[in-house]
């Protein structure tokens, strides 16, 4: 069985070939470091990698991961006003938990959400992935609002208690 980064760089070089396009070390450097990264990342994470090993502009990694995702090694998110990119050979579904009050992303694992998903079907259309959000409030953001409310709540007794004296 072929390692992976060779998987991915010759099918890189396939896409390249097949839409005449320069086989450029830029182009094979960007998809390296984003199969060495776990996990979604965004344009300014994954410069910062690449900034201490090789020379490119950030300008060149948003056509190269355009690039990417046309040529489905990539796949670009939505979480909120924020868009992250993720490698995806391999990967058919990404499931993730957004949290709506501080923008925390979590991965999580959904083997039912995954198994209706490949039920699906559609009539001359073929699926390459799938991605669920699920939106609310992670642990940390419960208890910051749980602390908020119980010191309004005692804030309001304190108010009221001195109303009625």
């Amino acid at each position: 069985m072929e390692p992976i980064e060779q998987t991915i760089s010759r099918l890189l070089t396939e896409y390249l070939e097949l839409h005449q396009m320069r086989k450029t070390p830029e182009r094979y450097a960007v998809l390296k470091v984003v199969y060495q990264m776990n996990g979604h990342f965004t344009v300014d994470e994954l410069y910062a990698v690449l900034e201490g090993c090789y020379h490119v502009s950030r300008a060149t990694i948003y056509n190269v991961l355009d690039l990417l995702v046309h040529a489905g090694l990539v796949v670009r998110h939505t979480f909120g006003t924020s868009m992250c990119y993720e490698k995806c050979y391999g990967v058919r579904d990404f499931h993730y938990q957004v949290c709506t009050e501080c923008g925390a992303v979590q991965r999580v694992s959904a083997p039912q959400v995954s198994a209706a998903l490949r039920d699906v079907s559609r009539r001359r259309f073929h699926a390459t992935h799938a991605t669920v959000c699920i939106y609310g409030l992670c642990a940390k953001c419960q208890s910051r609002q749980q602390r908020i409310q119980k010191s309004l709540e005692r804030s309001k007794t304190k108010t009221t208690t001195k109303i009625k004296r």
